[in-house]
Parts: structure tokens; C-alpha cells; sequence
């Protein structure tokens, strides 16, 4: 269980609580991290996880479980 991340992804709300589109529905591609120049702007780098994490890019990166699937893009 410890190679597994919740992400809210809706429905949202705005500042004053009006209900927003869900910003995700099933089948849409999530980036988890990625790069924002080829990505698009906002997209997290593992540069940002690590930093909240209080670690290094690299063990963000290597330190999923074999149960993980990798998916090279690009």
C-alpha cells in the first residue's frame, strides 16, 4: 500500500463556493510530474515533489515500487 497516491480531482469549487467543473474525468491523462516546458505551465517537477517532501529529485523518482508501471513519454 505505500506505492499508492489519492489526488482530489473534483467537483470543485471557486472562492465564493459556486461549483466548478470537475477538472478531471475518467480517461483523461494525469501528469503526476513532468516537464512544464513540454508538459504546459503548472505541471509539478520532481524538483517541486522533492522540495515538499524535503528531499532530493532522485529519490522521488526512484524510489517507486516495482508494482508502479513506467510510461516513457516523448
Amino acid at each position: 500500500c505505500m506505492d499508492q497516491v489519492v489526488m482530489p480531482l473534483g467537483p470543485a469549487t471557486d472562492a465564493a463556493g459556486s461549483p466548478l467543473p470537475a477538472p478531471a474525468a475518467a480517461g483523461d491523462r494525469a501528469i503526476v510530474w513532468g516537464d512544464p516546458d513540454r508538459d504546459g505551465e503548472g505541471v509539478p517537477t520532481a524538483e517541486d515533489w522533492a522540495r515538499v517532501c524535503s528531499t532530493i529529485s532522485y529519490e522521488i523518482l526512484t524510489r517507486l515500487g516495482p508494482r508502479v508501471p513506467r510510461v516513457p513519454v516523448g
